[in-house]
């Protein structure tokens, strides 16, 4: 398991599976709260996929 699949599938997790901590973010009155979960649900996925499926974001980052 690499680096990255470790730290998406943690973000992952955090993202989907803590429902106290998701229900604050839904009582919020700041929206900031609940947009800093979603992203960071986003970026786990994405993360995941890239881990997965590297073949798919290579025209994302081009070698320099």
């Amino acid at each position: 398991m690499t680096m990255v699949t470790l730290l998406a599938t943690i973000s992952t997790i955090i993202a989907f599976t803590q429902k106290r901590w998701l229900a604050t973010m839904r009582q919020s009155t700041r929206p900031i709260k609940r947009w800093a979960g979603a992203i960071l649900a986003l970026v786990g996925v994405w993360l995941l996929l890239s881990a997965w499926h590297p073949e798919w974001f290579v025209g994302l980052f081009p070698s320099p």
